[in-house]
This record gives structure tokens, sequence and C-alpha cells, in this order.
């Protein structure tokens, strides 16, 4: 009966976390399409100005650019990476986390995606969409003057590097752990994470520093060179 019950838990939990990537994925699918829209409106923007300039119309112009200026930041496209829908998760969490007072700070090293035919950027915005929403709930939570969160990413050879780490409160621990069925229980976004890890043959851990938390993650973003990182591989990366 034990067995059973557990088993009950474990396929009503597995259901939720399938429930909430189903609403992630339409959530990004969104912010997909609204970011080609922000970004065609921008170019079309700028090619206006830069008609006019050429008729020598430069109160125009001038104009055009003050308006295009006074837009919402998230109509006028960040450049954190190459890849556009990277960018416009990274602004999204970011507007976020300023409208709850959350200082942020990104540190982004990517090469071109594009280039990368096995890896899947669609797949690295769910990850740092999910810890970047952990990250900003943990910083509501801790209550601080001044939360924080720090993300860095780059690559180290075949492999793809991300860190970050964020303020929290110390009455809520976090028994760090780097097994799917354990992150599950301790929230669905780290769920949804080390499910993607996984796939790339790579490794992630998340560690309660008392009034921070730290995420690292090591993924192989070439398909022929995907194999399971052990612990030294992920110590030496950490170290640089």
């Amino acid at each position: 009966m034990v067995k059973e019950q557990n088993t009950k838990s474990e396929l009503a939990l597995l259901k939720q976390q399938q429930e909430v990537s189903s609403i992630q994925e339409q959530q990004l699918s969104n912010l997909q399409k609204d970011t080609i829209h922000n970004k065609k409106s921008f170019y079309h923007h700028l090619e206006t100005i830069q008609k006019a300039i050429r008729s020598e119309q430069y109160t125009e112009a001038l104009s055009s650019l003050e308006s295009l200026l006074l837009r919402p930041s998230r109509s006028n496209p960040a450049s954190y990476c190459a890849d556009s829908y990277i960018n416009a998760v990274l602004q999204f969490k970011q507007e976020e986390a300023h409208r709850y007072g959350i200082s942020v700070n990104y540190q982004i090293l990517l090469p071109d995606l594009q280039l990368l035919k096995n890896f899947s950027a669609s797949e690295l915005s769910c990850i740092l969409f999910n810890l970047l929403d952990n990250g900003i709930e943990a910083c509501i939570q801790s209550e601080k003057a001044t939360p924080e969160i720090h993300l860095q990413i780059h690559t180290e050879g075949t492999m793809l590097c991300i860190h970050m780490e964020n303020t929290k409160t110390p009455a809520r621990t976090f028994q760090k752990t780097t097994t799917k069925s354990a992150a599950i229980r301790h929230g669905f976004g780290l769920g949804i994470i080390e499910t993607i890890v996984e796939k790339y043959g790579g490794i992630c851990h998340f560690t309660d520093q008392g009034d921070s938390f730290d995420s690292s993650i090591i993924l192989n973003y070439q398909e022929n060179r995907r194999y399971p990182i052990s612990n030294d591989t992920y110590c030496n990366l950490r170290r640089h």
C-alpha cells in the first residue's frame, strides 16, 4: 500500500511538472512572437530615420529618434548574445526582477548558437527562464533590502558553463541534489532544468549557501562529444 501510494504521489508530481512545463512553453512561445514583432518594429523605425536623414529632413529624423528612445525597453532589443530569443528571455526576466527592486548582473559569452546544429537555443532559453524565475522568487522571499542575481555563461571547449548566484533567506534551506526525482520535490523548475541537462550529458549542482543560492550547470553542446561529465571535470571548470 505504501509503495502504491508513493507511486501515485510520484505520478501526480510528474503530471504537475508537465503542466508547469507546458505553461512555460506557451509563455516562451508568446515571448518569442513578441520579440520578433518588436524587432521588426525597431528596425522599421531605424529605416524611417535613415530615409529622413538621406532626404535631409533632419527635424523629422530627430523627432523619430526621440520617439524611438522613449519607447519601453522591451521594444528596443537588448544584446547580450547573438541569439535574439535568449536576449528576449534575459531582458524579460531582468525587467521582472527590477520591478521587485532586485539588482541583476549578466556576464554572457556565447558562441553563435545558429552554428551549433545539435544544440537547441529554445532549451537553453528554458534553462535560463527557470533559473531566473527561481532566483527572482528567492530574492523576493529573502526580504533583503538589496537582493541580487548574478548570472554568468561561457564556453570551455565543447562545454557550455552556466553559473548563477542569487540572494535567499537563511530561514529557507535547500538540500543540494543532482538527481531528477529529488529536484522535482524541491521545485518543478529545477526538475525541468535537470531533464534538459541530462539530454546533453551534462551535470548540475544546486547549493544552499545560507543567505545565497548557487546554481552551476555544464552542458556538452556538440552531439558527437556528449558523454557524462565527471565531478573532476566539473570542479576544474568551476575553478575557471
